[in-house]
Formats: structure tokens, C-alpha cells, sequence
């Protein structure tokens, strides 16, 4: 099983990686646009996809892998360093399967992935 991790930032983006590969195999983009056309190209199992992204916001990306690919591909979660219940809400409804804030729960990161990729059927 293979996950994107879409995040701007280096740090964060090596500590994600850094977790999930001793589990997954990785890919990783730094940018939104990077993130849609390796998502594109790679059909990941799962997206963890942070929201403050250059060229392309997580928003943005979200919205347009969802136009092109629907609901059902893959799941994407919301990566973020903003708490509340709003946010959360405000993702759900935008097309993300679920919400993370950062710094992640190294458990509770593993079993979002395991729920949400316990869901897909392989074709």
C-alpha cells in the first residue's frame, strides 16, 4: 500500500515520512500542484494532504482530485496545524475523509490509515 504525503514543509515533511515507511510505502510532493499530478499519476492508496500548500492550496487539491477521480478512489485527510471543530467540519464537508492536526499522534495517524484505507476494494 502506497501514501502521498503532500506538505510545503521539509521538517514535517521528513518526520511523516519517517513514520509511515517503517508501515508504507511512500511517495511524497512538496506543492499542490505536485501533489494532484503525482496523485494522478501514482493512484496512491491515501492522501495526507496538508491544507497551506503553495501554488495550489489543500483545499484546491482536494477539490480538484475529487472532480476528476470522485469520492471513492482514495481517501484524503487534511493535514493541519490549525485545532478546531470548525476546521474539521469545514473538511468533511469540502471532500476530505478525515482531519489531522500537527504535530501528528503517531498511533492515532496509524489507525486514521487503516480505517480509511480498510474501506477501499481492490480492483
Amino acid at each position: 500500500m502506497t501514501i502521498l504525503i503532500v506538505e510545503d514543509n521539509p521538517v514535517n515533511l521528513d518526520l511523516l515520512a519517517q513514520i509511515i515507511e517503517s508501515k508504507y510505502d511512500i511517495l511524497t510532493a512538496m506543492d499542490g500542484q505536485a501533489g494532484i499530478d503525482k496523485a494522478l499519476q501514482e493512484r496512491p492508496s491515501l492522501i495526507l494532504l496538508d491544507l497551506s500548500l503553495p501554488i495550489k492550496s489543500g483545499w484546491i487539491v482536494c477539490e480538484e482530485l475529487r472532480r476528476t477521480l470522485g469520492k471513492e478512489v482514495m481517501p484524503i485527510v487534511a493535514l493541519t496545524a490549525h485545532i478546531g471543530c470548525s476546521n474539521r467540519d469545514q473538511a468533511l464537508k469540502n471532500g476530505f475523509d478525515d482531519y489531522l492536526t500537527k504535530p501528528v499522534d503517531e498511533l492515532y495517524l496509524f489507525e486514521t490509515i487503516t480505517r480509511l484505507t480498510s474501506k477501499i476494494v481492490p480492483s
